[in-house]
């Protein structure tokens, strides 16, 4: 018969192997290993595809419209209030470690 795969060594295990043959024992089945490892990962990464592109098409129904309430708009802070915001900041961490300010310095804080 006429075969695409390799042609595997027949190893009788009663007796000690040549130097040669164990190491191309040991690349085929290396080889091997391999081959079956990729091989199942391919086709993990295959089956979460089609399952991602599956739910993502029944997910895609449009949802009924939203009503939204409109809210005033909070006028955005100057540079002004920045500044005495960082004062503050910076007199808060002095008092919370009870030494001179001029110890630390804020460099930065975020709005929420």
């Amino acid at each position: 018969m006429n075969h695409l795969m390799l042609p595997l060594l027949e190893v009788d295990f009663n007796k000690a192997l040549p130097f040669g043959e164990a190491v191309l024992y040991g690349l085929q089945m290396l080889l091997i290993g391999m081959l079956i490892i990729f091989s199942v990962l391919a086709l993990l990464w295959l089956s979460l595809e089609l399952s991602g592109r599956i739910f993502k098409k029944l997910g895609d129904k449009p949802a009924a419209p939203v009503e939204k309430k409109t809210e005033p708009v909070a006028a955005e802070p100057t540079a002004t209030d920045d500044y005495e915001l960082i004062a503050v900041l910076t007199a808060a961490v002095a008092a919370m470690e009870s030494a001179p300010a001029a110890r630390f310095r804020v460099v930065s804080f975020k709005r929420k």
